[in-house]
């Protein structure tokens, strides 16, 4: 897996990895069924406390794999792969072609990367965030910073307003290395 990190949905905040210079803090991945994993040290591997939050993101979505690097691919693969979409119909990286060069016959053979090219088609995560997972009706999980006081009390659809007022978690651009 690949190097990165997230900026949190409550504070805003980069999340420091451990091999960064800035301090790292607490965090917290949250999920809209009120699963709360705590991370003290974030790595920047994509693991809070004892879960990969791709691997989360399948288990969220239904999926199942035999481990969680299986897991994880199959998110990759079947999930969030991306593909293109003209607003009506969308083709999956993967599951409709086979990659970009790959000819489309319903689009009279045309690839994916000459409809990109003409117009006629866009990608379906151009910038691979959360938000655009979820708009596309992909259950994602949340990092927190702070968790609300009282939160072990909240009832099932005081959890789900509160996980839902919280906007979508963003990557970090800086990967969470600070020097």
């Amino acid at each position: 897996m690949g190097f990165f990190s997230f900026i949190t949905s409550d504070t805003n905040k980069s999340i420091a990895n451990v091999h960064s210079n800035r301090k790292t803090i607490p965090v917290y991945l949250i999920t809209r069924d009120r699963q709360i994993i705590h991370e003290s040290r974030y790595s920047g591997y994509g693991k809070f406390g004892n879960k990969d939050i791709f691997a989360l993101i399948g288990e969220l979505n239904g999926l199942i794999g035999e481990n969680e690097d299986k897991l994880r691919s199959k998110v990759f693969r079947e999930l969030i792969s991306g593909g293109i979409t003209n607003g009506k119909v969308n083709y999956r990286y993967g599951i409709d072609f086979e990659n970009y060069e790959s000819p489309i016959p319903s689009e009279g053979n045309k690839t994916a990367n000459q409809l990109r090219e003409s117009g006629e088609f866009r990608s379906i995560f151009p910038k691979y965030e959360f938000d655009e997972f979820a708009n596309a009706g992909i259950n994602v999980p949340k990092v927190v910073q702070k968790l609300p006081k009282g939160h072990h009390l909240f009832s099932t659809s005081e959890w789900e307003k509160y996980f839902d007022s919280l906007p979508h978690t963003k990557q970090c651009p800086a990967q969470g290395y600070f020097y």
